[in-house]
């Protein structure tokens, strides 16, 4: 007796002591069985076929993110130094426009010395 259900050995169910159930009722060998021990190739295969897919889809989520990090963090200094240089008045880059801070975002800290070496040269952007 398991929880107000009876199980026999010729897979009839029992009702004795439960409300909700008043008749017998034949139960199958399958229905109380999650995993039976038996698996066919297809299974395998396709359980391979997932993990495979799983790792592959992480790999190259760890991938763009760690390089995206790194390009935000480059980015971020570029705009740093230019707002530094253009503060500390160390170059003549005059007063800061979007185009500026646009290169610094994209080239980080390279788009920043070459607005520096450009306004060297007289050419502010």
């Amino acid at each position: 007796m398991y929880g107000g259900l009876e199980f026999s050995n010729n897979n009839e169910r029992s009702t004795t002591g439960s409300v909700f159930l008043s008749q017998k009722t034949t139960v199958t060998d399958q229905s109380f069985i999650f995993w039976s021990g038996e698996s066919n190739c297809m299974d395998i295969i396709a359980t391979i076929i997932m993990i495979v897919i799983a790792i592959t889809i992480c790999a190259i989520l760890f991938f763009f993110l760690r390089n995206g990090l790194k390009l935000l963090i480059n980015a971020v200094c570029g705009v740093v130094i230019l707002f530094i240089v253009s503060w500390l008045n160390l170059a003549p880059i005059g007063a800061l426009s979007i185009a500026q801070v646009i290169v610094c975002a994209v080239g980080g800290i390279l788009g920043a010395a070459l607005l520096i070496i450009l306004s060297f040269f007289g050419i502010v952007i």
